[in-house]
């Protein structure tokens, strides 16, 4: 059994990012304290940065010269799904569309890698809003990981994580939870379904607020019955585009009501953000570096020297 990676430090990353990037600026806040720390060698080193966003292309160049980073040294890679699928002829929303597109971020990631000589040890998501496809697992299997707002280590009856996608903070208010977690795991072709790495300390749910929000929900309810909006509806006068998004979440009241829960929810995650996905994802990339963490038949091993002893950790990895 090998460590996840097992090699001099620093050890070599290359971060994915979609939106704000937050959670790469942490780290690269991380990889200085490090730097410092360590007597000018970090333990890892974000090496390179990969979007599919022009937002997250524009965020991380304002990140890096925030951090005085030149990026003609660790490059900003901006891979465009449009051009890609023009490259490739495939059609919008397939799977060979999908496939085309991580065959071709295998290509360029290796090619940035050799002109910028830099190794790409380890693939870190984060905030990355794409699934992870064949020809990037192949290329880096078991070693990509990804971080998720919620207790992956968690289950339902049926043995079934209950907590994945991108609705993982939302759904977890609305069963009743009464805090949330963060995970940091290994990607697999599964959504949110590799082995975990660590669970972050909880951060509690503002119980009093949501049922504040859920009291207020009950209000719009009355409201809408009795005014226009109700009316509207029923009698075809809402504009259609309105009409298909109360259709589809069972109407004017529902559609309201999920949506102020909705809006709960993010300012949940935003703050959980900074209380357990930044600690979390820090600890698993240090861990990491220093060949702590292996991962065989689905399950996470903490490596204990000085005599190389191998300990089976949990389903939910180590806890923080």
């Amino acid at each position: 059994m090998d460590p996840i990676y097992s090699g001099k430090q620093p050890m070599q990353v290359v971060a994915f990012g979609s939106g704000s990037c937050t959670t790469i600026q942490e780290l690269l806040r991380a990889e200085k304290r490090s730097r410092r720390m360590n007597g000018g060698i970090p333990e890892f080193e974000l090496r390179a940065f990969f979007t599919d966003k022009k937002k997250g292309a524009a965020n991380l160049e304002r990140i890096l010269e925030g951090q005085g980073i030149d990026p003609r040294e660790r490059p900003i890679i901006r891979l465009n799904p449009k051009e890609v699928r023009k490259e490739t002829g495939t059609e919008f929303g397939t799977d060979e569309d999908k496939i085309a597109y991580d065959a071709k971020a295998v290509q360029v990631l290796k090619e940035h890698a050799a002109s910028h000589r830099f190794s790409i040890d380890l693939i870190a998501l984060a905030g990355y809003m794409r699934l992870i496809r064949k020809p990037l697992l192949d290329t880096w299997g078991g070693r990509i990981i990804n971080s998720h707002p919620a207790r992956l280590a968690q289950l339902n009856g049926q043995g079934d994580r209950l907590y994945t996608g991108d609705d993982a903070v939302y759904d977890a208010i609305m069963a009743g939870e009464i805090s949330t977690a963060s995970s940091i795991h290994v990607v697999t072709e599964g959504v949110d379904a590799g082995p975990i790495l660590i669970t972050s300390a909880p951060l509690d749910i503002d119980v009093e607020y949501r049922h504040l929000v859920l009291d207020s929900c009950d209000v719009i309810d009355k409201l809408v019955a009795t005014t226009r909006l109700r009316n509207h509806y029923d009698r075809q006068q809402v504009p259609q585009e309105a009409r298909d998004w109360f259709d589809t979440t069972g109407g004017p009241e529902v559609a309201l009501r999920s949506l102020m829960m909705h809006h709960f929810a993010d300012q949940h995650q935003e703050l959980q953000k900074r209380v357990c996905d930044y600690p979390a994802y820090i600890a698993a990339l240090t861990m990491i570096a220093r060949g702590e963490l292996a991962v065989a038949d689905n399950k996470v091993y903490l490596i204990s020297p000085p005599a190389i002893q191998f300990m089976e950790l949990p389903y939910g990895g180590i806890q923080l």
